[in-house]
C-alpha cells in the first residue's frame, strides 16, 4: 500500500520541476517507509512506500525491469502474486514483492494480466521505447487513481491534494458538482468536485500516447446477472468458502495484521475466519461510547472473548471528539459526509502498531443488509401508486411532514418506475427542492446518478437484489465508502484490505437468484454460511449501523465549530446564503426535515473549501 503520482509529457520545465516535489511532499503520508522518483525526457513517476510485502530496500519503488524499457509505480496488494510469479519463469525477479509481480505481468500479457490478479490495486507503468503510460484501478476501486490532462501534459495520483499542491491545477467548482455533492455526500466519476480533476473509473485502464488518452472498461459488475449459472449448487457452503478463502488470501503481510471488530455480523465474520486461520491471537479494534444505543461493545466483546483476540477498544465521548475534528477533516482528500468513524478507528490501530487491518465493509452491500433491499421491489411493484395521473403523485408529498415528504417529492419526479429510476431516491441526502434553495436556481433532481448506472441492464424480478447490489457498488461504495476508507486509514499509513470485496465472491453472489439471497432475517445467507463460527445471539439480532451520536454531539460539543464553518460558509458565493442560515437553524431548533447528515455536509464543504480552495 502506498501513494504514487506521476506527470507525463513536457517534464522539463521549471513550472514541472516545481509540481513534482509538492506532489510528492503532499503524498508522504501514504508512504513512510521508503520514497522514490523515475525520471525520463517525458516522464516523472513519483512513490512513497508502505513496505507490507517484502520490506527490503529491493522492493522500493519506481521499480524498473532488467531492460530498463518497463518502469511501474504500484499502490495496493495483489493477493496472489505468488501464483502469478510461477506462471513467469523466463523473468529474472529481483524482489519477494508482488508490484515486481504485476510489472512482469504486463510485460508478459500486456493489459489482459489485470484478470489475473486477485487483490486491490491501482498502478501505473511507463513504457520508454514507446513513450506510452498505461495505468488501472482494480474491479471494485479499493484504491484510487486521480488524473489532470491539458495540452501540455497529463498528471496522476493516489489523492486529489498532490494535483492541487503541483500548482498545474485551476482550483475551481462547479454548480453541477456541487449539486451531486448536496445530493450524494459525493460526485461520481469520473468526476470530482474540482473541474479539471477527474477520476478513472474503478474496473478501468487508459493509455496516454502522444497526449492522447484512450479508456477501456475490464471488469463490469452487470456482466454477472446470470440466469442459470449456478444452479443446483449449494449456496450456503459456496459462501462459506469463497469467504474463508478471502480473508485466507487478505492475511499474507510481512507485519502484523489486525481487524476493525464493531461487533456486527460483517465484521465478526472476518474476525471470525481469521482466528481459524491464524496461529497467534488477532488484533482487534473497537470504538465504545457512552451512548448505549450507539455503543456496540457488548458483541465486540462476546466475539473478543470467544476468537480469544488482543482486543483494543477506543472510548469515544463527546468531550474528546472535539479534539478530533481538525485532524480528522485534514485527513479528507475530497469532501464527504462519511468516514469520521474509518478515521478514528484507524488511529487506533495505528498507534498500536498496525499497520495492514481486515474490514468488514461490504457486507451489506452484498447479503442484503440494508432496508432497501425489501422497500425497493416493493415500491416497483405498487400498482396501485404508479397508476395514479402524474398530477396526483406530484400532489401527495404536500400531505407529509420530514423526510417522507422529502422523498416522495424525489419520488415524483423520476421518469419510470423500474428499480434503477427508483433507487436514487433513497441515496438522496438533500431533496430536490431544498437543493434548488441553496444554489439558488434549478438543480437536477438526480445529477450524475443514472450515468453512473446507465450500462446496468434491468434485472428480472428474480434478480433485484443482485441490480441493487450492482447499483450499491457503482455508486455509495465505491465513491463514499471506498473512498473514505482509503483516505482515511492512509492518513495513519494503515493498509485496510476489504475480503468482502473479494471479485470472486462478489461475482457469485451477483449471479444469484434472490430466493437464495432473502430469507426471513438479515442477511440470512451470511448467517447461515457462518452459523458454526458466530454466536445465535448475534446472528438474530437487530441490525445497528456503526453510527455516532451526531444529534447530540453538533447540538452541544460540536456546535462552535460547526457553527463557524457555517457562517463561514454563508458568506459564499457558491450558495444561497440566508439557506444555509436557515438549515443551520431549523436543525438547532429541532426541525424534523433537517437530519444532522445535512448540517454535517455543509460544516466539511465549508472546512476542506478553506484548507484547498481559500476563504470564501
Amino acid at each position: 500500500m502506498c501513494g504514487i503520482a506521476g506527470i507525463i509529457g513536457e517534464v522539463r520545465s521549471p513550472e514541472v520541476t516545481l509540481a513534482i516535489g509538492a506532489m510528492h511532499n503532499a503524498l508522504a503520508h501514504r508512504g513512510p517507509d521508503g520514497e522514490g522518483i523515475f525520471r525520463a525526457d517525458h516522464a516523472v513517476l513519483l512513490h512513497r512506500r508502505l513496505a507490507i510485502i517484502d520490506l527490503s530496500k529491493k522492493a522500493d519503488e519506481p521499480m524498473t525491469d532488467p531492460s530498463g524499457r518497463y518502469t511501474i509505480v504500484f499502490n495496493g496488494e495483489v493477493y496472489n502474486f505468488r501464483e502469478i510469479r510461477s506462471s513467469i519463469p523466463d523473468y529474472d525477479f529481483q524482489t519477494q514483492n508482488d508490484a515486481e509481480v504485476a510489472l512482469a505481468s504486463f510485460m508478459k500479457w500486456g493489459a489482459e494480466c489485470l484478470h489475473r490478479f486477485q487483490g486491490m490495486f491501482a498502478f501505473a507503468i511507463w513504457d520508454e521505447a514507446n513513450q506510452v503510460l498505461f495505468a488501472c484501478r482494480d474491479r471494485i476501486g479499493i484504491k484510487p487513481l486521480y488524473t489532470f490532462q491539458n495540452d501540455r501534459l497529463f498528471a496522476f495520483a493516489s489523492e486529489i491534494r498532490p494535483l492541487l499542491k503541483s500548482g498545474l491545477v485551476s482550483r475551481n467548482i462547479e454548480i453541477p458538482a456541487l449539486n451531486q455533492f448536496l445530493a450524494w455526500q459525493t460526485v461520481f466519476a469520473p468526476n470530482t468536485i474540482i473541474r479539471d480533476v477527474k477520476t478513472l473509473l474503478p474496473g478501468h485502464w487508459l493509455k496516454i500516447s502522444n497526449g492522447k488518452m484512450e479508456i477501456h472498461r475490464w471488469w463490469d459488475p452487470g456482466k454477472f446477472f446470470d440466469s442459470g449459472k449456478h444452479q443446483g449448487e449449494k449456496p450456503v457452503k459456496a459462501v462459506r468458502t469463497l469467504l474463508q478463502n478471502a480473508v485466507r488470501k487478505r492475511m499474507f503481510s510481512d507485519v502484523p495484521v489486525g481487524a476493525f471488530l464493531s461487533g456486527g455480523m460483517d465484521s465478526s465474520a472476518v474476525v471470525a475466519l481469521m482466528a481459524q486461520q491464524s496461529n497467534q491471537p488477532i488484533d482487534t479494534f473497537s470504538v465504545v461510547f457512552k451512548e448505549k444505543e450507539y455503543d456496540e461493545s457488548k458483541w465486540s466483546t462476546l466475539i473478543s472473548g470467544k476468537y480469544k483476540t488482543r482486543h483494543h477498544p477506543l472510548f469515544l465521548t463527546p468531550d474528546s471528539l472535539p479534539a478530533l475534528i481538525p485532524g480528522i477533516l485534514e485527513s479528507m482528500d475530497h469532501p464527504t459526509g462519511d468516514g469520521i468513524n474509518s478515521w478514528v478507528i484507524s488511529e487506533l490501530a495505528h498507534r498500536e502498531g498496525i499497520k495492514v487491518a481486515l474490514s468488514g465493509l461490504g457486507g451489506d452491500e452484498l447479503f442484503g443488509g440494508y432496508p432497501v433491499f425489501r422497500q425497493l421491489p416493493g415500491i416497483v411493484s405498487n400498482r396501485a401508486y404508479w397508476s395514479l395521473p402524474k398530477a396526483i403523485r406530484n400532489w401527495i408529498p404536500a400531505l407529509w411532514n420530514g423526510r417522507r415528504r422529502e422523498k416522495l417529492e424525489a419520488l415524483s419526479k423520476i421518469r419510470s418506475r423500474d428499480l434503477r429510476s427508483v433507487y436514487p431516491v433513497f441515496r438522496m441526502v438533500f431533496g430536490p427542492s431544498h437543493r434548488a434553495a441553496l444554489l439558488n436556481r434549478f438543480a437536477d433532481p438526480f445529477p450524475g446518478f443514472p450515468d453512473v448506472i446507465s450500462t446496468l441492464d434491468p434485472a428480472s424480478p428474480n434478480r433485484y437484489w443482485s441490480l441493487i447490489s450492482a447499483m450499491e457498488i457503482l455508486t455509495y461504495t465505491q465513491h463514499v465508502l471506498l473512498r473514505d476508507a482509503d483516505q482515511m486509514s492512509m492518513s495513519h499509513a494503515l493498509e485496510v484490505r476489504v475480503p468482502f470485496f473479494d471479485h470472486e465472491l462478489v461475482e457469485y453472489l451477483l449471479g444469484l437468484p434472490d430466493e437464495w439471497k432473502m430469507g426471513n432475517s438479515q442477511k440470512s445467507l451470511l448467517a447461515a454460511a457462518m452459523k458454526n463460527e458466530l454466536p445465535e445471539e448475534l446472528l438474530n439480532r437487530t441490525k445497528a449501523g456503526f453510527v455516532f451520536p451526531w444529534n447530540q454531539w453538533l447540538r452541544n460539543e460540536l456546535r462552535p465549530f460547526a457553527e463557524s464553518r457555517i457562517n463561514s460558509l454563508a458568506k459564499r458565493e457558491l450558495l444561497h446564503s440566508q439557506e444555509v442560515m436557515q438549515t443551520w437553524n431549523r436543525f438547532i431548533s429541532g426541525d424534523s426535515r433537517i437530519l444532522w447528515v445535512h448540517v454535517w455536509l455543509l460544516v466539511v464543504l465549508e472546512d476542506w473549501m478553506q484548507k484547498n480552495l481559500g476563504e470564501g
